[in-house]
C-alpha cells in the first residue's frame, strides 16, 4: 500500500507587524520563483532576529511545513560550521499553516 502520509515540522518565521498584516491579507506567503522562504528553528530565532531585524519589534509565527518541501542549508554567505543549517521552504506557505503567533 502506498504511504500518502504528509509529515509536518513546526518551525519559525519572523515578521514585523506590517509583514504579518501583508501576509495575512494575501492568505499566506508565496515562494519566490527560483527561491525559498526563510525559516528557522526556535533555537536559531534570536540569531535571525538580531541579524535581520536588529532592535525592531517582531512577531514569531509558528508554522507547520511539509518536510518534503524543506531543505536544510547554510544561510547565504555563512559557513555551516558557524551557525549550522537553516530550514528553507521550497513551497508556498498558506495562512492555514501558521498555527501560532506571538511577540518575540
Amino acid at each position: 500500500m502506498l504511504d500518502t502520509t504528509i509529515y509536518l515540522m513546526r518551525l519559525i518565521r519572523l515578521a514585523t507587524a506590517d509583514e504579518w498584516m501583508t501576509l495575512h491579507r494575501k492568505g499566506g506567503l508565496s515562494c519566490p520563483e527560483g527561491g525559498y522562504i526563510h525559516l528557522c528553528t526556535e533555537v536559531q530565532a534570536s540569531l535571525v532576529k538580531e541579524s535581520v531585524y536588529g532592535p525592531a519589534k517582531v512577531l514569531i509565527l509558528e508554522v507547520e511545513a511539509n518536510v518534503d518541501d524543506l531543505q536544510w542549508e547554510p544561510a547565504e554567505g555563512d559557513d555551516e560550521a558557524v551557525h549550522g543549517l537553516f530550514p528553507h521552504l521550497y513551497a508556498d506557505l498558506p495562512l492555514k499553516n501558521i498555527v501560532a503567533l506571538r511577540e518575540f
